[in-house]
């Protein structure tokens, strides 16, 4: 739930359908708290609800002490399951100052290098354990 308030990065995988390629529709599962710059998550857990026909459309965290933005972290985790998906995958940030990015992985394209990234703000919804977006 990302009313949750911590000082800590918290994680959710984002599982959903994206429609038209224009907005998404997902449900936060996994959820992890980490420390204040950074968070991990069970990776298997993931795998095993992709193997159960989950589809996995991405992954959410938030940067409480930093802007939103891309580490080095974020984008080589990205690209590592873009490859081993084998498709387009979404990374959702949320910052400190309520801003949120979101950077699209593309299959294609991944192995040219990460491309930049658009910011969300005021295009990213929450209800509960769901999360809207308009891409």
């Amino acid at each position: 739930m990302l009313n949750y308030k911590t000082l800590n990065e918290i994680f959710y995988a984002i599982f959903g359908r994206i429609f038209f390629g224009k907005f998404f529709i997902g449900k936060m599962y996994f959820f992890n708290e980490g420390v204040p710059t950074k968070v991990g998550f069970d990776y298997q857990k993931v795998i095993k609800k992709i193997e159960n026909g989950g589809k996995l459309i991405g992954f959410y965290h938030t940067h409480p002490y930093m802007d939103a933005y891309m580490s080095r972290t974020d984008v080589n985790t990205m690209k590592s399951w873009v490859h081993c998906e084998g498709k387009t995958l979404y990374c959702i940030i949320k910052g400190n100052n309520g801003t949120w990015i979101y950077e699209c992985f593309n299959y294609v394209q991944f192995k040219e290098e990460y491309f930049g990234y658009d910011v969300l703000s005021g295009k990213c919804f929450v209800l509960g354990n769901y999360i809207f977006g308009i891409l």
